[in-house]
Order: C-alpha cells, then sequence, then structure tokens
C-alpha cells in the first residue's frame, strides 16, 4: 500500500505523520520532502522494502511495493567490479609469445613466462645445442649430450649415453673400419643353404653361409625339453611286491603293480587266497589238493615213481612205478642183432655185426644185422722184418688176393 499528499506547511505535514502511524502501528513511515526550498512538501507513507535483484531477469519492477524484485539492463564494467564482457571469452595460450594480454575481452591470446619444469612435462632448459641428444637428468633440467663421430651408446645399464666406436660386448664391432672384423649379422644370404642337425652325430660344423651343412648334437636332452635325460637305455625291473609309481626316465626304474591280473593273462583275476580257491571250487578244503581237484592227493611220495594214470584201464592218475606199457613202440623188431657171441673169424670167413638208428631224443628207431666177409689170403706171401742201426723194416710178397670188394658195403 502507499499513500501520498501534498502538505502545504510542516505542521499539516506533523498532523498527518502522527496519523498515519497511529492508524498503521508504526509499519509505514511518512516522508517530508521539500520542494524548492519552500515548506511545500509530498507526503509518501510506505512499508519497508525488501529489495533483490533478479540478476537473470531485464525487467524492471516498482520499488514502492512491499519485496520488489528488480531485473538489470546494462554490462557490469571491470572498473565496478564485472568483466566488461557479455559472452565468455575464448581464450589460447601464445607459446611463442611472452607478451601479457588483457584477458577481459572476446578473444585474449596471452604468452608464457618463464620454463616449464620436467615434473611438469618441460623441459626445464631455455635452450638446447644444436644438434644435440637429449638425455634425462632425474628430476632436473634435460642435459644434451654432443654430437658424435659413431654410435651412442651407453656402457652399464642406467649410465651416461656417449658417442664413438661400438664395442663388440655391446653389440658393435669393436672396430671404426671394419678391418678384420667379420659382420655380426647378415640381414638375408644371397643364396640360401639349410642347416640340418644329424642325431647321431657329435661332430660341430662352421657356418659361413657358403654351403648346406649338418651338425651333430652335444649333451643330453632332458625331459622338460621333450628328451629322456638319459644317456644309455634303462633297465626296468617290476617290483610286484610294491603298489608305488616309478619314474621310468631313470637308469634303473623299479615301478610297482596295480589291479588284479586276470586269469586270461596268467593270474588269479582275485585278490586274495580264499577268492582264488572258490573261483576254482575249492571252497575252504585245508592240506593235499586232492586228485579230483586237480591236485596229486598227497604232499610226498616214495622216490622214482610217476604221476600217471593206471597202466591197464582208464582211471584216476596216482604215483606209480612205470611199466612195459608207458613207453611207446620203436618200430623195431624185438630180437638180437648180430653174433650172440665172440668170434675168430678166419680168412674167407664171415661173421655178423648189428647196425642201430637213434633219433635226436636218444630213441631207438631202426635196428639191422649185417654180415661181413673176412677176404682170403695167400700163404706164399710171409711178412719179414729186419733191424737196422735202430731202423724196423717190414715187408711182404704179393697177397695173391685179386684187387676188388669184398663183403658187404653197408
Amino acid at each position: 500500500m502507499s499513500y501520498v499528499q501534498i502538505c502545504p506547511s510542516m505542521e499539516e505535514f506533523n498532523a498527518v505523520k502522527d496519523k498515519l502511524l497511529s492508524a498503521t502501528g508504526g509499519e509505514y513511515w511518512p516522508v517530508y520532502l521539500k520542494a524548492n526550498g519552500t515548506d511545500d512538501a509530498v507526503v509518501a507513507a510506505v512499508s519497508e522494502p525488501e529489495l533483490l535483484v533478479n540478476l537473470a531477469s531485464t525487467s524492471a519492477a516498482g520499488i514502492y511495493k512491499q519485496a520488489p524484485r528488480p531485473g538489470v539492463t546494462g554490462t557490469l564494467p571491470i572498473a565496478n567490479g564485472g568483466t566488461g564482457l557479455t559472452a565468455s571469452p575464448s581464450m589460447t595460450v601464445d607459446l611463442e609469445s611472452d607478451a601479457a594480454d588483457d584477458v577481459m575481452k572476446a578473444a585474449p591470446q596471452p604468452g608464457v613466462a618463464g620454463v616449464l619444469p620436467v615434473q611438469h612435462g618441460g623441459t626445464g632448459k631455455i635452450t638446447l645445442e644444436a644438434n644435440a641428444v637429449v638425455t634425462g637428468n632425474a628430476a632436473g633440467g634435460v642435459k644434451t649430450v654432443p654430437t658424435g663421430a659413431g654410435a651412442l651408446y651407453a656402457t652399464t645399464s642406467g649410465g651416461a649415453a656417449q658417442f664413438g666406436v661400438l664395442p663388440i660386448a655391446y653389440g658393435g664391432t669393436g672396430s671404426s673400419d671394419g678391418s678384420g672384423v667379420n659382420a655380426g649379422t647378415a640381414t638375408k644370404l644371397k643364396d640360401a643353404h639349410t642347416i640340418r642337425t644329424d642325431l647321431a652325430s657329435e661332430n660341430a660344423v662352421a657356418f659361413d653361409g657358403t654351403s648346406d651343412v649338418t651338425p651333430g648334437v652335444t649333451g643330453t636332452l632332458p625331459v622338460g625339453h621333450g628328451g629322456t635325460g638319459l644317456v644309455s637305455s634303462p633297465s626296468m625291473l617290476t617290483n610286484l611286491e610294491s603298489t608305488t609309481a616309478a619314474n621310468v626316465l631313470v637308469q634303473s626304474p623299479r615301478p610297482g603293480v596295480t589291479g588284479i591280473l586276470p586269469a586270461a593273462n596268467g593270474g588269479t583275476g582275485n585278490s586274495s587266497l580264499q577268492a582264488t580257491r572258490n573261483a576254482m571250487g575249492l571252497g575252504d578244503t585245508t592240506g593235499a589238493l586232492p586228485v579230483a581237484n586237480g591236485g596229486t592227493g598227497t604232499a610226498t611220495t616214495t622216490k622214482n615213481l610217476v604221476f600217471a594214470s593206471p597202466s591197464t584201464t582208464s582211471g584216476a592218475p596216482s604215483f606209480r612205478s612205470l611199466v612195459a606199457g608207458d613207453l611207446p613202440t620203436s618200430g623195431v623188431v624185438a630180437g638180437s642183432y648180430g653174433d650172440t657171441a665172440n668170434q675168430t673169424p678166419q680168412a674167407g670167413g664171415t661173421f655178423k655185426v648189428p647196425s642201430m638208428t637213434v633219433d635226436a631224443y636218444g630213441r631207438l628207431t631202426a635196428a639191422a644185422e649185417h654180415t661181413v666177409k673176412v677176404p682170403s689170403v695167400n700163404a706164399n706171401s710171409p711178412i719179414t722184418s729186419s733191424t737196422t742201426s735202430g731202423s724196423i723194416t717190414i715187408s711182404h710178397a704179393t697177397s695173391g688176393v685179386t684187387a676188388g670188394t669184398y663183403g658187404t658195403t653197408a
């Protein structure tokens, strides 16, 4: 609410003032204004305003109300604490300039001052030596290595770099002119050659790139690289009393066994003696295994007996002596062969001799009898002898026997 009244005198102003204060409980305050130095004045009764400026608005607002919210107009200059701008500036830094520039303008381009240190991504240097190599210098500014003849290298890890002839130890030739030094590496041979390893040889072969080579080998290929680690074939025995696995790639492996050997492979197929007896149909039998169950029926027997079936009929076997019927026939006719008594054959007489055939097992497979005829001797051909100076001379006359074959030839 507002109240305006023109008062021609101070007295009337005071009267209006008192009435206004009394009527509003002091909420509205009268204001007395002199007009042109006279006592004429305007009395305005207004409440104490709560004024806020709306910086986001450009609209005007009346201030004679309880909460006026006038906007703003124009641009606040730098001198009054503003920027003097109506839009955000677009700034670029001119790295080639060291001149300052006013940033409170649309497109400022300030230069730079000082030296960017290493820890902020710079070099810490203002100038660099021409053609020099830049190297690190820990947290300080970088340092330079003047260009020199040769290769750039360091003699230790993390050591200072230097120019010079690259030593052989660091991959170079150690020579500045290559005299007496062969190439350490080659990009490609003009003519390709092969290298084939001869596993049966221990000879070293030099390869100079002029021909194919077949080098041998040395050492023993370990298990970790696909070999056996052995220089001779291992001698393995199976430990039937053990169930522990063993490394077979040792000189004398002794692996154990696992599982149960089946009957088809020469075992019993069982893990206990009782189970084996049951599988054989023996049950809980004890003592000597009877003949009916595949045994001999006895634990001991008289010497020189054989375990055989009966000699004259079929039946259960037993221990007994051999009889003639146990022996196979030889095919030789029974009888005597040759003379039955000692003979003294005379000239022109005969005598009989036996002929026997025995096979590789010592068995007689054939027998025969042959008659031998003694040749006749001329009675007029006596044998004489003489001894002279320790030597004996034997001579005889003609026998009178006609040359030829006498007697049997077999």
